[in-house]
């Protein structure tokens, strides 16, 4: 364990490597719920997400505890650990399912290369500071206090390698969006997200929409649960396996069913879910922060038409009774704008200030060219 004062003297931070280093009687008591959340990261990643390839570490300062994940070369991490994987895999795999012309296709592919040889040239050195290991990350107001130093520690212990906050809107993060700009961080495009926010002003249509989409659920005779059993556990994981990596994309995270029990054994994530005849046809794994929800992990039985608005009509009746924001991640913008989501652009925040030359050039010319291209597209296409 490596014990160091930073910042100017004033705050004291320690940095651990092992969960059992970690002196939880110096933790404020609001962040205990951590305990089976960073024991699972820094000792089991690996049996978690079987595509993520990456150390897990944790900054003590004052009683806060900041987890870090730390990674290199990881050129074939699920898109949400690896810029590599989201800019260059995933994004090739999504190009080549658009229909364009020839010509297109081609200078599509020759940037998606391109791309891939300058972020090879960084080796992938990234920190990325709060790290949730989903699509998603929704930040706290705690999790700011302290950031500068922060900033500076995590600087400090890895100087080759570039830091990152993951998944930023200005619609819900504008604040924290701000702090980081004034720390050099840079605004990196990630992808077009759909946030709905029950005191916007919602169209007669987009009102009606969710309305149909619930009264479907409640005529079908299915069951609305958040009780599950290890048996509904392993069907969950299943339904993700169907949707998320067969249909969609192999870049997406390989959670294990390990993962998924631990997450609900230790109240990490809330089960939303339809059962029919006591068997799970479709479910969702919320994060509330009490200000926004979020379907990090989610799945349905493919085949039962109109049971993906089934599911999902469940978010919008939860935000209008509770009053929250959803992110509601990308993808089938249809839907989502016809029940009142807007569509809004996410950034990750990156800083590379701190590097020597060669490195800083790199991800400077990546995060600027990137960015410039990436943002009217998504508006075009997504928007």
């Amino acid at each position: 364990m490596e014990i160091k004062k930073l910042y100017k003297g004033e705050l004291c931070m320690k940095w651990y490597s092992q969960y059992e280093q970690i002196e939880w009687q110096h933790v404020s008591k609001q962040l205990h719920w951590m305990k089976p959340q960073l024991k699972l990261w820094m000792n089991e990643l690996d049996q978690c997400i079987k595509n993520v390839s990456a150390e897990v570490l944790v900054l003590h300062i004052e009683d806060q505890l900041v987890p870090v994940s730390v990674s290199q070369r990881n050129y074939n991490d699920t898109w949400i650990n690896s810029l590599y994987g989201q800019f260059v895999l995933e994004t090739e795999e999504e190009f080549l399912k658009v229909n364009m012309p020839k010509i297109a296709h081609r200078l599509g592919s020759a940037m998606i290369k391109i791309a891939g040889s300058i972020l090879k040239f960084t080796q992938l050195k990234t920190v990325t500071i709060y790290p949730s290991f989903t699509s998603t990350t929704l930040y706290d107001h705690y999790q700011f206090v302290n950031i500068e130093a922060i900033t500076e520690a995590v600087a400090e212990k890895f100087p080759q390698h570039m830091i990152m906050f993951r998944t930023m809107t200005e619609h819900r993060d504008g604040m924290y969006i701000k702090q980081l700009e004034q720390l050099a961080f840079n605004k990196q495009i990630s992808r077009m997200v759909f946030l709905y926010d029950p005191d916007e002003k919602h169209t007669k249509n987009e009102r009606k929409d969710k309305k149909k989409d619930f009264k479907k659920l409640k005529k079908s005779g299915y069951a609305i649960s958040n009780y599950v059993d290890r048996t509904d556990i392993s069907k969950m994981h299943l339904l993700y396996q169907d949707i998320y990596l067969n249909k969609y994309s192999k870049y997406n995270p390989m959670y294990t069913q390990y993962y998924f029990e631990a997450l609900y054994e230790n109240n990490l994530i809330d089960i939303w879910c339809i059962k029919d005849q006591d068997e799970i046809i479709a479910f969702m794994g919320i994060c509330n922060n009490d200000e926004t929800i979020a379907p990090l992990y989610f799945g349905y039985v493919d085949h039962i038409k109109g049971l993906y608005f089934m599911i999902s009509s469940l978010l919008f009746k939860y935000s209008d009774e509770q009053n929250v924001l959803i992110n509601n991640s990308a993808g089938a913008k249809d839907y989502k704008k016809a029940r009142g989501a807007r569509p809004h652009l996410e950034y990750h925040m990156v800083k590379y200030d701190h590097l020597k030359l060669l490195p800083k050039l790199s991800w400077m010319i990546f995060n600027t060219v990137s960015t410039a291209v990436a943002t009217p597209i998504l508006k075009k296409i997504e928007g």
